[in-house]
C-alpha cells in the first residue's frame, strides 16, 4: 500500500471485515505496527427509497418514494434489529405518523401509543415542519426521540394487528 491515508466508504465497500483483515495482513507483512481502524456508521445523509413506476404505455413513468420500514416484513417489524438499522428523515417520520394515525380500528394499546407519539411531536417539535437534520445548531435529540416512538409504535402495529399494518406501510 502506499504512505497515505487511506479511507475506503461503505458503497464502495461490501465487506468491510474483510478489507480491514486485508489491509491488516499487508501492514504486518511490510513490518509495520498495524492499522487505524475507524468504523462510523451514522450517516452524513440518508438514502432515499424509491421504485419506478410506468402506469400507461405511452406516458412516462416516475419515481415513487418508498418508507424504508417498507422494506421489511412484518415478520422483521415484529423483531429489534430493524430498529437499530434504520434511519427516519423527519419527512418520513412525518409521512408514517400520518400513516398511523390514519388507520382505523386498532387496540388502544396501540392507539395510545400513537396518541403519546402525537403529543411528544407537538409538546417537542410543534406541529409544523420539523427540522431539517442538517441545519447546524439544530438539536436533532427531540427528532431522535420522536423517530424512536414511531418505529415502537410500527413495531407494536405490526404484532398487534397485521394486517393494517401491510397496507398501510408498503
Amino acid at each position: 500500500m502506499i504512505d497515505c491515508p487511506f479511507l475506503a466508504l461503505s458503497a464502495t465497500i461490501g465487506n468491510v471485515e474483510y478489507l480491514r483483515s486485508w489491509l491488516q495482513s499487508l501492514e504486518e507483512a511490510r513490518g509495520r505496527d498495524g492499522l487505524d481502524f475507524i468504523e462510523h456508521r451514522k450517516r452524513w445523509n440518508y438514502l432515499h427509497y424509491s421504485s419506478f413506476r410506468q402506469d400507461r404505455i405511452r406516458q412516462p413513468g416516475r419515481l415513487h418514494t418508498i418508507n424504508p420500514i417498507a422494506k421489511f416484513t412484518i415478520s422483521q417489524l415484529t423483531g429489534q434489529e430493524w430498529m437499530g438499522s434504520t434511519e427516519l428523515v423527519p419527512e418520513q417520520i412525518q409521512e408514517t405518523l400520518d400513516h398511523l394515525l390514519q388507520l382505523q380500528g386498532l387496540p388502544v394499546e396501540l392507539v395510545e401509543a400513537i396518541a403519546g407519539a402525537v403529543a411528544y411531536r407537538n409538546a417537542n417539535l410543534g406541529v409544523a415542519r420539523m427540522p431539517d437534520m442538517f441545519l447546524s445548531g439544530v438539536d436533532l435529540a427531540p427528532v431522535e426521540q420522536l423517530q424512536n416512538k414511531i418505529k415502537d409504535c410500527v413495531q407494536k402495529l405490526a404484532i398487534l394487528s397485521p394486517e393494517p399494518c401491510k397496507v398501510s406501510l408498503y
